[in-house]
Formats: C-alpha cells, sequence, structure tokens
C-alpha cells in the first residue's frame, strides 16, 4: 500500500511493460496499466519470465512467489537486497531510513533512480456501501493495530470516541480478529450516530469508508496508509517509529495529515535493539505508546470545522 505510489510511477514512465501486482486481496486500486493478480489464481507461466520484487522485509510474505520467478530481487529476512542477478547489496536502514528507501534502494541497483512515487490517476476500486447506511458526514476511527508497538490504547480510543460521538456521527472499522481484543464494544452500540463496522466489512468496503469520510482517526497501521492514498483528512497516532519514517514523503496535494507522538524527537523506540518489532508494554515502562490523549482530543475540537 505505501509503496504503490512508486509502482504507479514505474507504470506512467514505462507503458510498454507488463506490470502485476501480486496479493492475497482482490483488486483494491484501480489502474488499467497494471494486472492484479490473487493468489488463488497465480500461473507458473506468469513468473517464468519476470522480475519478481519484493521490498517487503517480512520476506514471508513474497516466498510464495519466490521459487516461481525467473529473476527475483528484494529483502531475505534482513536489510540487505539479494538478487540471483544482482548479488547482495547493503539496503534499508530501519533504524534511520524513510519507508521510502526499501524500494528506492532495489531501484538503484535496478538503474531506476529516476522514479519518484506518483499520485496520477491513482483510484480506489469502487465498492457498494450503502448496505451500511452511513450519513454523508461522519469521523472514522481505525483503532485496531496487528503490532503493539503501533497500537495506540484502546482505552484512550474509547474516550476519544465517547467525547466525539456526542456531536459527530462516528464510524468504527477493524477486522473479525479485532472483535476478540479489550474494547467495550457494548457500550458502543449504546448511540445512535454510532456505526461500529468491525469485521464487518470487506477490505475494498472498508477502503470505501475511508475515502467517504470527513477524518479518519488511525494508528500508525494498514488503515493510515489507505488514508493516505484516498482519504483527504488524516489524523495519525504513532508509536515506536516516529511519523518522520512513515509519512509519505511525497504527499497527495489534498492530504491534510496530522501525527501524535510521544517522543519529541524523532528516533526509534530504545526497545528497538534487533531486527523485529519491540513488545512495547507498560511492563517494560515503554512512553512511545502514550501520546497525550487530551491534546488530541483539543486538536480534533480547535480544528475540524475547518477541514
Amino acid at each position: 500500500m505505501m509503496l504503490y505510489p512508486f509502482i504507479n510511477s514505474f507504470s506512467i514512465q514505462n507503458p510498454k511493460k507488463e506490470i502485476f501486482i501480486l496479493s492475497d486481496h482482490a483488486e483494491f486500486i484501480k489502474n488499467n496499466s497494471i494486472k492484479w493478480i490473487e493468489r488463488k489464481n497465480l500461473r507458473g507461466s506468469i513468473c517464468q519470465n519476470s522480475l519478481l520484487v519484493f521490498p517487503d522485509l517480512n520476506f514471508r510474505s513474497s516466498l510464495r512467489y519466490f521459487w516461481k520467478a525467473k529473476y527475483k530481487i528484494g529483502y531475505l529476512f534482513s536489510n540487505h537486497i539479494y538478487s540471483n542477478f544482482k548479488g547482495f547489496h547493503y539496503g534499508f536502514n530501519f533504524l534511520s531510513d524513510h519507508y521510502d528507501q526499501r524500494i528506492k534502494k532495489i531501484l538503484e541497483i535496478l538503474g531506476l533512480n529516476k522514479i519518484r512515487p506518483s499520485y496520477k490517476d491513482i483510484e480506489k476500486v469502487e465498492s457498494n456501501i450503502s448496505k451500511f447506511s452511513l450519513p454523508k458526514n461522519f469521523v472514522c476511527f481505525a483503532p485496531f493495530a496487528i503490532q503493539s508497538s503501533r497500537q495506540y490504547s484502546l482505552s484512550l480510543y474509547e474516550r476519544l470516541i465517547n467525547e466525539i460521538v456526542k456531536n459527530e456521527n462516528v464510524v468504527i472499522l477493524g477486522t473479525k480478529d479485532d472483535l476478540s481484543k479489550k474494547f467495550n464494544f457494548e457500550e458502543m452500540n449504546n448511540y445512535k450516530n454510532l456505526f461500529n463496522l468491525v469485521g464487518q466489512t470487506s477490505l475494498n468496503e472498508a477502503i470505501n469508508i475511508i475515502s467517504s469520510s470527513d477524518l479518519l482517526i488511525t494508528n500508525d497501521s494498514g488503515s493510515s496508509h489507505i488514508g493516505y492514498l484516498f482519504s483527504d483528512n488524516v489524523l495519525s497516532i504513532y508509536g515506536c517509529v516516529p511519523p518522520a519514517l512513515r509519512v509519505p514523503s511525497l504527499k497527495r496535494k489534498k492530504l491534510k495529515v496530522k501525527t501524535f507522538h510521544n517522543h519529541k524527537k524523532n528516533f526509534l523506540c530504545p526497545n528497538y535493539k534487533n531486527f523485529s518489532e519491540p513488545m512495547c508494554t507498560k511492563e517494560n515502562n515503554c512512553s512511545c505508546l502514550l501520546s497525550d490523549y487530551n491534546e488530541i482530543l483539543n486538536h480534533f475540537k480547535n480544528s475540524f470545522r475547518e477541514l
């Protein structure tokens, strides 16, 4: 999701190249120049003469495709770039480099230094969300994160929702897995102007709901990346990774982003000592996830009507 503007730019500059996106999800970005293939539909013949680029540091997400591609380049469980035609190269420094550097390093090796992220003609695949009977104007919350190092306090999210819903329509999004988390779903159902859609939407429906919202409030998560692509207003609460390393370096002109991060300086959580994500909890005295609740709420009250 975060790297799609680079793929889009490559397709614009190389209109005769055949480009595929391999995904576990049904197509959610519309682009006639790029062919979308779900994993279940992948055929070996597509990969026999192809170049597989895997910029994700979690190589497991690319492993299923790895053996089928003739040429490959990307990260192998480390910040070193492997290629079966270019050898090994030092790549992305996850402690100090912006997320964009993951793909920029690969592009440099391929001699594609001029590729810059482009948002031209990026459109979502339309999905019918009328079945949810949502109001025209609403604030969308996506309060759940997979990684604990990026999860803002759910109890503080509850407080934010309880305050904001007094004056605004609110929609809450999440997956079926999020239903098991410690979140007061029963209380959320007491408000007539609150629409709890956790576990009820497909990815594409969630994207369409986020793009229709007046404001998205979320963590540093997949939802924020959706917002950066398709929403005009995003309030993102960061955890152990500072916004300077995650917010798109080049943004859409209409996009307004407000970030909150407990560390006043842009540095990683001190619990980042290895390649893997840290387990940040109250028990290990991590303050990364403690962005000031009152600061967030006051910003909303003072600026929302200006959006």
